[in-house]
């Protein structure tokens, strides 16, 4: 099955997810910021992150550039998760290569499609 990383400033968030997920037999690791998350990416293989926009520390868009840098980490899938649609947001978190998002509130059959489609042998 595979494995990914929650990166999200909110323990309610991170929570759900993992939930969510976890019940999917997704094995699954969380962080609280981008530089905790960038941490645990250096030292650890990842089919899929999925990343708050707005974090302290570092923000979403700054660890997906960071990851998308490093050729160690460039495989890894990348979901955006975002509060708001802002046009803007989105552009750059698809500039900096994110490959797919979802806006808060979200259910979790959205959640759980989308990370299918990610995770999904033929997208690796």
């Amino acid at each position: 099955m595979a494995r990914i990383l929650i990166v999200d400033d909110e323990d309610y968030v991170r929570s759900l997810l993992k939930d969510m997920l976890e019940g999917k037999g997704y094995a699954l690791d969380l962080a609280c910021d981008g530089a905790s998350a960038f941490g645990l990416l250096r030292d650890n293989p990842f089919d899929l992150a999925i990343i708050d926009l707005t974090m302290p520390v570092m923000n979403g868009v700054q660890l997906v550039r960071l990851i998308r840098n490093n050729p160690k980490m460039r495989a890894t899938k990348i979901m955006l998760c975002t509060g708001a649609e802002v046009p803007e947001d989105v552009n750059k978190a698809a500039a900096a290569g994110v490959d797919d998002y979802i806006i808060k509130p979200f259910d979790s059959k959205t959640l759980l499609d989308k990370v299918a489609k990610l995770v999904s042998p033929s997208t690796r």
